[in-house]
């Protein structure tokens, strides 16, 4: 089965947390009358690659990975980044092309920094799911999963919404009512993946510059 994290189960002690809970029933209800009934992240033995269609629903029209703020190490010093490409450049390193998750991987040592959602990405989340009045959120950590909702103008407002959760750490599955777009993400990767109509990926790569890639179903899941 998939480890998604190795750090001990933390609970968020913010009392004001905007998420609210719910029972899986709620979240299976909402997400299973809107994607196959037949999907849903299996467990795998430990020798499985896993690629990005483990992971997402396959009902989508394209699919881009939204890069998060990230850090590097060369001969012992740590450097910071925003950007894909920005990496690249600041070691004279030339851009591959195409460049992909994989060659990014094999160029760098990638860890996160922290989980500000570029807000240009949020904007477009926000715009495309204007209908939903919430948004669901599974959070699988090293105990049970927990599930929760928050309004989706609530949402797209938080820079950091995984901050304000009440477990910030695991991996994730973030969808609004109606599931126009979908978001997987696992802590101690500085990506999120999303899935979404053709319109929705197309505006997302056109806008968030050098924090976006598309990506295929059958791409390696990082």
């Amino acid at each position: 089965m998939l480890v998604w994290t190795n750090m001990l189960p933390h609970k968020n002690n913010d009392r004001t947390t905007p998420f609210q809970p719910i029972s899986r029933s709620e979240f299976d209800s909402e997400r299973g009358e809107l994607l196959a009934a037949t999907w849903e992240r299996q467990p795998m033995s430990p020798a499985h690659e896993w690629i990005i269609g483990d992971v997402l629903p396959r009902t989508y029209e394209r699919y881009a990975a939204i890069l998060l703020p990230w850090r590097t190490r060369l001969d012992g010093e740590r450097h910071e980044f925003d950007g894909f490409r920005q990496a690249y450049s600041a070691f004279n390193i030339p851009v591959p092309n195409p460049l992909t998750l994989t060659t990014w991987h094999h160029d760098f040592q990638i860890s996160e920094r922290f989980r500000e959602v570029p807000e240009v990405f949020r904007t477009l989340l926000d715009e495309f799911s204007r209908d939903a009045d919430f948004v669901f959120v599974r959070c699988c950590y090293v105990l049970d999963p927990a599930y929760w909702k928050i309004e989706r103008a609530t949402f797209t407002r938080l820079a950091d919404p995984f901050v304000r959760m009440p477990h910030p750490f695991g991996s994730f599955d973030i969808f609004p009512r109606g599931a126009s777009w979908y978001i997987v993400h696992r802590d101690d990767e500085p990506l999120l993946y999303v899935g979404g109509s053709s319109i929705f990926i197309e505006r997302i790569l056109g806008s968030v510059e050098d924090k976006a890639l598309p990506v295929a179903l059958s791409d390696p899941y990082y």
